[in-house]
Parts: structure tokens; sequence; C-alpha cells
């Protein structure tokens, strides 16, 4: 087969979606598997059943950002932004950014009524998911969105909804939870 041709094969086989897209169905996929007991099922009405994906949505949600000297600010200035935007869109209960590079450096708290802004990110070392893991599952939360490059050890698995949105490796991918791949 000549080159050219393997090329535009190569690209077909390749399509590119919108990444945020994937993050805000994961998001909703997520939220949806939250069972409601506030309001009856009206399909049965001598048995009360809980509904799925009702007014409760997402409870706790966790982002872990990486600020090792592997992410750019570029890259961790696009985190922030789509933390925002899902926060936004999404608001739920309670959300807890972690950000880390070997260890956890920084511990955000919001509530759905708290504004979103004056984060700074601090770390520059190397990349270690398993303090940020082992920090979030402490706290109990809904899912985890973790954002890094996955240049380092796989993590234990919490056993919780995980997304990892990995940026610039295309083989960075781990054996739990749900990963999307970012080119910047």
């Amino acid at each position: 087969m000549p080159g050219y041709m393997k090329t535009q094969i190569d690209e077909l086989l390749r399509p590119k979606l919108p990444w945020d897209l994937l993050v805000k169905n994961w998001l909703s996929e997520v939220s949806r598997n939250e069972y409601s007991w506030k309001k009856p099922s009206r399909r049965f009405h001598d048995v009360y059943l809980p509904s799925l994906g009702g007014e409760e949505g997402l409870e706790h949600l966790v982002w872990c950002i990486d600020s090792s000297r592997s992410v750019t600010d570029e890259q961790l200035t696009r985190f922030n932004s789509e933390v925002k935007a899902a926060k936004d869109l999404y608001n739920p209960k309670r959300m807890t950014i972690i950000v880390f590079d070997t260890a956890v450096r920084d511990v955000y708290e919001f509530t759905d009524d708290d504004d979103f802004s004056g984060l700074s990110f601090t770390g520059r070392g190397g990349t270690n998911m398993q303090p940020a893991f082992d920090a979030a599952m402490k706290i109990h939360p809904t899912a985890i969105v973790m954002f890094s490059d996955n240049g380092c050890a796989e993590p234990k698995n919490p056993g919780i909804p995980v997304l990892f949105i990995c940026v610039d490796n295309p083989g960075g991918a781990f054996s739990f939870g749900k990963t999307v791949h970012v080119t910047t």
C-alpha cells in the first residue's frame, strides 16, 4: 500500500472527539447513578421505590489536579477552566479540588453556594497519584476526576467511579476507571 494511503487510513481510524464533551457525558452518567427516595416512582402505586437520577445528582465530586513539573501552566489553566465549567453545569452539593505532585499540596473545598475563585497551584515536583487518591477517599466522594499526564505508577483502585483526563500521553491509561486522552 502506498505511504499516503496509510496516512489517510490512520487519520480515519483516529477520530477526534471533543474531550470536554466526553467529560460532560461521564459526569452526567455518574450523576444519574445516584438514587433518590424523594420522589416516588409513578409506575408502582403499591410499592415505594427510589428513582434513578433524581434531584440529588452529584453529592460530592473530587477533582485531583497534577501540578508536577511535566504539566505546563497552559494545561493547569485548562484544567481549572474545565473544573469551573463542571461546577457551573452540575453544581455538585460538595466539590473538593486536590492539587498534588508527589504529595498533596493544596486542598480546596466548595459547596454548591460557593463562588469558584482564588485558586493557586503549588508543586512542580515528580508525580505520584496515590497520595491524592488517599486524601480523596478519606472524604468519601461520589466520583473522582484526575487531571494528569499519567506519567507515574498506577495508583490503587479506590472502588468508585474515576475519570482520568490524560494530557499529551497517548499510552497513559490504567487498569481501572475511564481514560480520556487529550492533546494540547
